[in-house]
């Protein structure tokens, strides 16, 4: 018996968009645009003030009510309300996220052409800090901002960007988000009054 080949891809294979509202005319277009169509969901962090060490950012909006906890917790997570977590609502990926930062710096004299800057998505434990998700990474390139030295993150250096992420997510899961202080010139180590959101993609 012979083997039979398929040569046809999907790029190349016709798709009748007459009666569905699709632009595209052939497979690959159609489930480029049905991806598009997939339910998310947006969370947001947020720190006023500045941050020079490894800490967890608040989720929602970062208040001066005194009641705020943290989106994550060292020791207990979320038991005996030492940290307020957000909830994943559907089994996904978190594929991009978007970061607003006043103040950038860095902990020597002169920044490095492109810069890491590092944050941690945490699914927070019940009694415990939880499991490390992933990394939430941005690269900064220092020739488009003004970047602090020796850890000065008073500058105004007005960084907002998306850039894309790769992290899966379980719906369910109590998800907090810390920054991590990382000492060097290529790496952040200080930042001032941070908003970082986040895209969370249902995966089919």
């Amino acid at each position: 018996m012979r083997d039979i080949k398929f040569t046809n891809v999907a790029s190349s294979t016709p798709f009748d968009n007459s009666t569905n509202g699709f632009n595209g005319d052939n497979v690959q277009d159609a489930l480029e645009e049905a991806r598009e169509g997939q339910p998310f969901q947006f969370v947001t962090f947020q720190f006023l003030g500045q941050m020079s060490f490894s800490q967890y950012l608040y989720a929602g909006v970062h208040s001066d009510s005194g009641m705020n906890r943290r989106s994550g917790d060292t020791s207990n997570g979320y038991r005996f309300s030492n940290s307020a977590p957000l909830v994943v609502n559907k089994t996904g990926v978190v594929d991009a996220a978007a970061v607003a930062i006043t103040g950038i710096a860095q902990s020597t004299a002169t920044p490095a052409a492109n810069m890491e800057l590092k944050f941690e998505l945490w699914k927070v434990g019940f009694a415990n800090e939880g499991t490390l998700l992933g990394d939430i990474i941005f690269n900064v390139v220092s020739a488009n901002y003004t970047i602090g030295n020796f850890q000065n993150s008073s500058i105004l250096t007005g960084f907002g960007e998306n850039q894309p992420q790769n992290i899966n997510v379980e719906a369910g899961d109590l998800i907090g988000v810390k920054f991590i202080r990382v000492l060097g010139n290529n790496r952040v180590s200080t930042i001032t009054n941070v908003t970082l959101n986040l895209e969370i993609r249902e995966t089919l």
